[in-house]
């Protein structure tokens, strides 16, 4: 079977997470043919990956955002209806995939670039703009509309060869792609949110600066209605844990549609990481992420910082690639240094993560806003002891959703530096229970978080909908 997958802003051009889902997914497929779809925001090359490409990965189609815009000449031929259609649309009124259809058909539409320039799009923003009564300059009004129109119009009109399949994992501008492709060719698509797509664009939105504060309500009803949009047109609506699932049926995905399928990890990979560890009085502390502001890095920082001051024996390493936000790592070693942990905090980059989790007592994440976490499931698999934020399926990873197996771990709120070192403080003094609550982890993967069991159920979902 041939299967696009589409991925946006992550593979193979960043490395963890959703990333590496996407990785292991088309691995553990050998029977089909995948083409990945990546949508950046920028132009990028095929050796620019982080990975080693699967050998059934038979084409990268890279799509950048931001490029060379074409001045070409506006040639329309919508009817009233037609204008009507994505109108409604435009206003996020309607989900009518017919007018998707349209705006994807450039010999009705025009090009992008001709149709942001045309009479038709002036007069349906002009409508909107005194509809909405807005009190903000025509101009500026006008060139937010560009703005959020010009990429959706590039993506679905761009073409693909035929696929049996269209699997995306977000929805925004990947989940429109795929709609546009499963509309275009008559096939199934499936829809894996690993996070919400659109409440992470709306946080990111409301922190914004070079969005006035005046569009910033338009831009989140944007990204809703694009997710409302991939949800009406998918088969399949999945994603990782129940909390999930209850925010995607609350923006807009029919209740029939949702499935929840785990991730899950091998605990053959694990044997060794789980045996006995040597007690040396030395707390050894590991967080496996990215080092970007939305693991909050800093707040992690700041809890061995805690630590020092109390003269608490510590090392406290930071695992993960330092490639995405320039600026932000540079941020985090001026604090390391400004706060004189150099003695303790230790910035590895993208390193064998297995390697250091042999040697670590506690395992955390302060992540602002997660999914669910495989840094965590493998700690678990580790029968490493864990402190989470209260973000994702953190919390039900850590406590269960009542099952049998004690806590692993303790879950705090974000931006929570103090509790962060308290519970570090208090695995430091109990290593009896850094046991008892690691052993607890491994028992609750080894029931619901398993690969094999992820993997089974995406291959009855491909068949299904395959056939």
């Amino acid at each position: 079977m041939k299967i696009g997958l589409v991925v946006e802003g992550s593979y193979p051009f960043v490395s963890g997470g959703v990333a590496n889902w996407v990785q292991m997914m088309i691995r553990k497929f050998p029977e089909h043919d995948f083409t990945v779809i990546a949508i950046v925001p920028s132009p990028k090359k095929r050796e620019d990956s982080h990975y080693i490409l699967p050998v059934n990965l038979n084409d990268l189609v890279i799509i950048p955002l931001q490029g060379e815009k074409k001045s070409e000449e506006f040639s329309s031929s919508l009817s009233s209806d037609d204008e009507d259609l994505i109108k409604n649309w435009f206003t996020f009124q309607s989900t009518d995939i017919h007018a998707v259809k349209i705006i994807g058909e450039a010999g009705k539409l025009g090009s992008p670039e001709g149709f942001l320039s045309s009479r038709t799009f002036y007069r349906i923003v002009r409508e909107s703009y005194i509809q909405e009564k807005s009190s903000s300059p025509f101009s500026d009004y006008f060139w937010m509309w560009r703005s959020l129109f010009s990429p959706v119009i590039k993506l679905v009109q761009l073409k693909f060869k035929h696929f049996d399949l269209i699997h995306s994992v977000s929805t925004g501008y990947g989940g429109l792609l795929a709609t546009s492709i499963s509309a275009d060719q008559n096939i199934p698509f499936i829809l894996t949110e690993h996070g919400i797509y659109s409440r992470e664009r709306e946080e990111e939105i409301l922190q914004a600066d070079w969005i006035p504060i005046e569009y910033k309500s338009h831009w989140i009803s944007f990204f809703y209605h694009l997710s409302r949009q991939a949800y009406a047109q998918a088969r399949d609506v999945i994603t990782l844990f129940g909390r999930n699932s209850v925010h995607q049926r609350e923006s807009g995905a029919p209740t029939e549609k949702l499935k929840i399928i785990p991730n899950g990890v091998e605990l053959s990979q694990y044997e060794s990481v789980r045996a006995e560890k040597t007690e040396n009085g030395r707390l050894t502390i590991s967080a496996v992420i990215r080092i970007v502001p939305i693991k909050d890095v800093k707040t992690m920082i700041y809890s061995a910082k805690i630590l020092a001051d109390k003269g608490i024996s510590f090392e406290f390493n930071l695992l993960g690639s330092e490639s995405e936000e320039p600026e932000y790592v540079s941020e985090c070693r001026e604090l390391i240094a400004n706060l004189h942990l150099n003695r303790h905090v230790f910035m590895r980059g993208k390193v064998e993560v297995s390697d250091y989790l042999k040697n670590t007592d506690v395992v955390v994440l302060t992540s602002v806003s997660e999914g669910q976490p495989l840094a965590i499931l493998e700690a678990m698999a580790s029968g490493i002891p864990c402190v989470v934020t209260d973000v994702g399926s953190c919390g039900e990873l850590v406590n269960g959703r009542d099952d049998e197996f004690g806590p692993c771990g303790f879950v705090v709120p974000p931006v929570s530096p103090e509790k962060v070192a308290y519970y570090l403080e208090w695995f430091r003094d109990h290593p009896e229970k850094r046991k008892v609550y690691g052993h607890n982890g491994y028992l609750r993967v080894e029931k619901y978080y398993q690969l094999s069991s992820t993997i089974d159920s995406y291959r009855k979902l491909y068949a299904e909908r395959g056939e």
